[in-house]
Parts: structure tokens; sequence; C-alpha cells
């Protein structure tokens, strides 16, 4: 199972509602399909979908209920290949993860295969303290059970959001031809450096649910404000790296099986 970790309005559940929907238009070599969820989350999703689609809204966030969770699961198949993997996840709510984790989230992180982290730029040094304090946790539970200092999983580094850092036309040429340098340089050094402390398998990725367009030499932003000051979202920017964390996970899990 692959964990989507990340403190609270880091755009988790837009990303999600967005990772199927948008996904065919993305990704020429990849399809994405529902996987096994109720009819009950299938309805969830459509919802989400429907908001984003036809309302321009965004997605309410995931209630602030310790045992709340929204269970999601995608199947993703290499269309020339034929390779499939299962995204299996929880859609918790991000206070979960701030501060002293409650058990289930921790449990969910720590018997997790791969992690997908979720990190919010709008927050400032905010979103480092938690992420750090989390990252502390894990590693406290990972040397308790295991006797180790350095986790193996691959972890994705996603700074969502990204559409917001790239107002001109060459900060979305560096985004999308120097990814990971572009997040590296919005992280302090000692971020990266205890992702360098406790990970051995870490890559960065900008992220945007919501995406860019790039018009006559401009740029265009997806998001805007109504009347009444609550953030919509337009249909016309093209998502930046929606599925380009989960394939890199799975393809690092499958050359890690095929090494033993």
């Amino acid at each position: 199972m692959i964990v989507l970790w990340g403190p609270r309005s880091t755009g988790k559940t837009v990303l999600l509602a967005n990772l199927y929907w948008r996904s065919s238009g993305l990704n020429p070599d990849w399809g994405i399909f529902p996987g096994q969820t109720s009819e009950e989350e299938q309805e969830e999703l459509r919802k989400f979908s429907e908001q984003i689609q036809r309302r321009n809204e965004f997605p309410a966030p995931t209630k602030w209920v310790e045992s709340e969770e929204q269970r999601i699961s995608y199947g993703f198949r290499h269309k020339q290949t034929g390779r499939e993997f299962s995204f299996e996840s929880r859609d918790r709510g991000g206070f979960r993860f701030e501060g002293k984790m409650d058990a289930i989230a921790l449990n969910g992180l720590y018997e997790a295969e791969g992690i997908v982290l979720l990190i919010d730029g709008d927050r400032g040094e905010e979103k480092e303290i938690d992420v750090t304090q989390a990252l502390m946790q894990m590693n406290v539970r990972l040397f308790k059970e295991t006797g180790k200092r350095v986790d193996g999983r691959p972890l994705a580094v996603c700074l969502s959001k990204a559409d917001q850092y790239a107002t001109t036309p060459e900060e979305y040429r560096k985004l999308s031809q120097h990814s990971e340098k572009f997040v590296r340089e919005r992280l302090s050094p000692q971020l990266l450096d205890d992702f360098d402390k406790f990970y051995s398998d870490v890559k960065y990725f900008p992220v945007s649910s919501v995406g860019l367009e790039l018009s006559y030499g401009s740029i265009r932003k997806s998001v805007f404000w109504d009347e009444k000051l609550q953030p919509r979202v337009t249909g016309r920017g093209m998502p930046v790296n929606l599925l380009e964390p989960f394939v890199w996970i799975f393809e690092r899990l499958e050359a890690a099986q095929g090494v033993r």
C-alpha cells in the first residue's frame, strides 16, 4: 500500500479527485481506472470530480475526526507493456499527521510500501515543522521495530500547489525541465538534510492538481477568487506531475523485487 501523507490543506483530496478524471490526457503511457472500492466511496469520488468539473469548486477537506478516512483504490496500467500496479491508500485529514500523530496514522505510514508526501509552500516555516516532527516520529518507530536508522522505502517529496511559483514562462520551463532543482530550491537546507538523513531513496516533484496554462508567452492561472472571496478552479490548466510520483514509486518497488 502507498500512503499519501501531508499536513492539512496540502491538496491531498484535490489530487485524489483529479488523479482519475484528468489522467487520460496527462500521460500517454499509463491508464488509470477505479479499483475495488465500495459504492459509497465511488460516489464520493464522483462528487469530488463534479465539484471541480461542473461547479469549479474545490472539494471540502477531509473531516477533522480521528476515525474519519476515505479508502482510495486505483489501478495503473501501462498501455504498451500491460504492466499493472494497484494504488490503495486512505485519504485522512491532514491534522492527523501534525504534532503527535495518532496511532492509526503512524501505523499507516510505518506499514506502507512507499510514501507520497505533499508539502504546501503556502504555509511557510510551519510546513517544514510539521514534516520534521513526523519524520522524527517515524524514525523512532522504525528503530524500535527494526533497529534501523535509515528508511529504505521510496519517498516521493511533492511541493504541492507548484502553479503558484511559476509566474513567468521561464519559471514554467524550469518547473518542467529541472523539476527536482525547482523543488529543492524552495525547501530549507535543514529539511533537505532531514530527508537525506532519514531516507535512502528520495525523489522530488513539483505538483499542481489544478495546473497551469502557457498561452501566447504568458502564464494563465487556474485558480481565481469569486465575489464571495472563495477560491474557484477552472478546467483550462494542465496539471503537473499528478501521476509521476506514484509511477516512480511503483517502478522503484518493482526494481527492488527484481533484485531479491
